[in-house]
This record gives structure tokens, sequence and C-alpha cells, in this order.
């Protein structure tokens, strides 16, 4: 059974330590990552890193 983190993201500045993070997830072996944003957190996101959801 995978270990299982949520992050999630507001509008406040720093998005980029979220983004990291379920990147870094993403490529190591046993986890299973999930991401809650915000209405202000999609706006930073894009804002900050020209990031749009899929």
């Amino acid at each position: 059974m995978p270990k299982r983190l949520i992050v999630g993201i507001t509008g406040a500045t720093g998005a980029i330590y979220g983004i990291s993070l379920l990147r870094a997830l993403k490529e190591t072996a046993g986890w299973e990552s999930h991401l809650v944003l915000t209405d202000a957190g999609v706006l930073n996101v894009w804002h900050e890193h020209k990031m749009k959801r899929k």
C-alpha cells in the first residue's frame, strides 16, 4: 500500500515548493500524491509559473 500525501496550494506565494514536492513524489516509488488548489491558488500558479490546469 503506497504512502499518501495531499498537497494544498492557496493564493499565498511559494507555490513552487508544492509543485516541486509533487514532481519529486511522482518520481519516488511508494508514494501517491494529490493536489488541492483554491481558486486563488490556481491564479497564483498561473501567474508565478505559467502553468495551467489539465
